[in-house]
């Protein structure tokens, strides 16, 4: 199914409206700007409540929705409203130009009310599945927005702007309550010789990286030049989290140009931290360009450098929210203070004293970030009958003199007080007796 035009004129627009869209097998819908055209390609839209776009052709070529430019023209945009889009096994969603155009790519606009999922690739080829806004000639490629509740991008799938040719990349906006990267997942405006594309993640709680996943903006990726693009990742009341050695990384580099910039706002990061271009020459032990790359490292790693130049490093800041552990916090004394013991520390009866034992400091950590140290205090379990013995710590006693326990009176009486209340007493009380009201019953007859 497709609109195209072949001459000056505009292809088509092409709008599709069901409730359940699956293309397979090799299928494709599209709106082209043919070889030899002039004009630009058509608007594809698509509203379903749910579209799947899976597989590829006996021959590898992968199923999908296109809008496309292979000359001078632009591609058109493509939208997409639904409540869940699913690519996988090679299926793409892509607006661009192809090899040799001189054209721009189109936007592409996709709005999923519930899930996005990227997944997998084609069969023979390995080409990802996913979400594309690229060029492969001269011209730039388009941009792609994303608005979902839940994006999951995996095994191997991508989420794209690029230039693969001579082109500059576009912007890659996502918004979403939460972002899932796992095995080989990637988010990337990605460039072979112009500039990086502008990268804008807004989520609202958790932005999770797994297994070699990447958020990128690196320019020149085979050498080439262009500067790194910039990464916005906005989540101040949610985390990033990534589970080390697990060689997920947030990059916005350049080969022989100026690394991009990254902020990072946030309410916790874990398990990825921050890297300068001297930190990965000396982790991997070479000043060489080309291995200058933080993939080649387990962790988890966040860069903005020029593989190249030194001087021409990126930014990277990372802003989370806390409480500053040295703010309102008092310097203690060096010297130890006097050790005293409260009066209520009272002698427990049948033994002259009550001990205060300095076992060493032990204890949480001044930090929630920081761990125990190795100086920490384990006491072994103790017999009751060694309490008052002395310890090889520091020990703080007084000696109380020993008080006659009180004696116990067993009650052989009781009474009522005023109250009303019954009492017991020791003492017998004194009792007036009284004669019943009752006549005796005589047994005499």
């Amino acid at each position: 199914m497709f609109t195209q035009t072949f001459g000056d004129g505009v292809a088509g627009p092409l709008t599709i409206e069901t409730g359940k869209l699956i293309v397979e097998g090799g299928a494709n819908i599209a709106t082209s700007a043919r070889r030899g055209s002039r004009g630009n390609g058509g608007t594809l839209k698509v509203n379903a409540d749910l579209i799947e776009v899976k597989g590829a052709s006996f021959l590898d070529f992968p199923s999908g929705l296109f809008t496309q430019t292979l000359d001078v023209g632009n591609a058109g945009s493509l939208i997409i409203d639904t409540k869940q889009l699913i690519t996988r096994g090679g299926g793409v969603v892509t607006s661009g130009t192809n090899v040799n155009s001189q054209g721009n790519g189109g936007n592409l606009t996709v709005r999923a009310s519930e899930l996005i999922e990227l997944s997998g690739t084609t069969p023979v080829d390995k080409d990802p599945s996913g979400l594309f806004a690229r060029s492969r000639g001269s011209g730039e490629a388009g941009s792609l927005f994303v608005t979902t509740d839940r994006l999951i991008v995996q095994d191997r799938a991508r989420a794209t702007v690029e230039a693969l040719g001579s082109g500059n990349a576009g912007q890659l906006a996502v918004n979403a309550r939460e972002v899932r990267l796992d095995r080989q997942g990637k988010i990337v405006a990605e460039t072979v010789s112009g500039n990086g594309g502008d990268l804008i993640l807004q989520v609202q709680n958790l932005l999770l990286l797994r297994n070699n996943s990447q958020i990128s903006t690196t320019a020149g990726t085979t050498g080439g030049g262009g500067n790194g693009g910039n990464i916005t990742v906005n989540t101040p009341n949610g985390f990033i989290v990534g589970v080390p050695e697990e060689n997920s990384d947030i990059t916005a580099n350049a080969f022989t140009g100026s690394g991009g910039k990254v902020q990072i706002n946030a309410f916790g990061i874990f398990g990825i931290e921050q890297l300068s271009r001297q930190d990965l020459v000396r982790l991997l032990n070479t000043n060489d360009p080309t291995k200058l790359n933080p993939q080649l490292l387990l962790s988890n790693d966040i860069t903005a450098i020029s593989q190249t130049n030194p001087n021409l490093s990126g930014i990277v800041n990372i802003d989370t929210p806390g409480i500053d552990p040295n703010k309102g916090l008092v310097n203690l004394p060096t010297q130890p203070v006097k050790l005293t013991l409260d009066q209520t520390c009272r002698v427990i009866a049948g033994n002259n004293q009550s001990s205060f034992t300095v076992t060493g400091r032990g204890g949480i950590p001044s930090s929630p970030t920081e761990t125990l140290n190795s100086d920490a205090v384990l006491a072994d379990w103790i017999a009751v009958d060694r309490v008052g013995e002395t310890s090889a710590g520091a020990t703080v006693s007084q000696n109380y003199p020993k008080s006659a326990p009180a004696k116990i009176v067993e009650a052989t009486g009781w009474a009522i007080n005023p109250k009303g209340e019954v009492v017991l007493t020791a003492n017998t009380a004194n009792v007036t007796p009284y004669s019943s009201w009752q006549k005796q019953t005589s047994c005499v007859h």
